[in-house]
């Protein structure tokens, strides 16, 4: 399993974000209008591989709309971009990327923050670095080559990122090991089409830090979480909540965990590693 991780973390390390039509479609990012060029300063998209990209300033005061040409079936579009995060300090407004037919999303996340130089960065020091990034979009179907590399989070930093995605199938690896309150909040909220959620590998919960992440996940069965501290206030508030009836929840030996919708789900059977 080691391996795989590793293999699949280089090949995305050497990519930018990009999307794969999985239909013929066009792809928007919508900023809001307050966020500001504090925030983030650009963002480029590429369709020929990276040769070259379209740029488009971000502005104050003004919702900008970043529209992709058609994109045909089995093509890509890369994206980078020039930021600290693509929403606000309080959470409530953020840009998010739609697309008007299925696509999977791989490569590295980090390029939406550092250009051409986001190879190598694994920490996350603004808050609401990616929040609300592809919230609502029912035409994400695939994440699972998505790499999230930072292994230390900041507050809100993937808040909200999948929220709504209903037809999302594979959620990608979260690999970090320091978390912050909210990091991961209401992250796949409502993606009813996830069976397995990704390994959670941190052994000290923050505040909030998992609360609703998985709330209404229907169809979710298998979750692997190694937290040996769970006590931070919050911290599983509802995360499973609405989840399958039946599943199997894998955890640290000899840590106590709560039963019900804020703990490891009633009828889930418990494996211990």
């Amino acid at each position: 399993m080691l391996r795989r991780r590793v293999m699949m973390g280089t090949k995305s390390m050497d990519d930018y974000l990009t999307f794969t039509a999985l239909e013929n479609g066009t792809f928007t990012l919508t900023i809001p209008y307050n966020l500001n060029t504090d925030y983030l300063t650009s963002v480029s998209y590429s369709l020929d591989g990276g040769a070259t990209w379209v740029t488009t300033a971000n502005a104050a005061s003004q919702i900008i709309t970043i529209t992709t040409p058609t994109v045909e079936t089995g093509k890509t579009v890369k994206w980078k971009g020039i930021g600290t995060a693509y929403a606000t300090n309080d959470g409530i407004y953020g840009s998010s990327f739609n697309a008007t037919g299925r696509f999977s999303v791989s490569g590295n996340i980090m390029s939406l923050l550092f250009g051409d130089n986001y190879r190598r960065k694994v920490e996350i020091s603004n808050s609401n670095a990616f929040n609300h990034l592809f919230r609502g979009s029912d035409k994400i179907t695939d994440a699972g080559n998505l790499l999230l590399p930072a292994t230390t989070l900041a507050e809100y930093c993937y808040a909200n990122m999948f929220y709504g995605c209903t037809n999302l199938t594979t959620a990608p690896e979260l690999p970090a090991t320091t978390l912050a309150s909210s990091c991961y909040y209401q992250m796949f909220y409502d993606c009813t089409n996830l069976t397995t959620a990704p390994e959670l590998p941190a052994t000290t919960l923050a505040s909030s830090c998992y609360f609703q992440m998985f709330c209404n996940c229907t169809k979710l069965n298998s979750v692997t979480c190694l937290a040996t501290d769970i006590s931070a206030s919050y911290s599983l508030r509802y995360w499973l909540r609405y989840t399958a009836s039946s599943g199997t929840f894998t955890k640290a030996a000899g840590v106590s965990w709560p039963t019900g919708y804020s703990g490891i789900p009633y009828g889930w059977t418990v494996v211990e590693v």
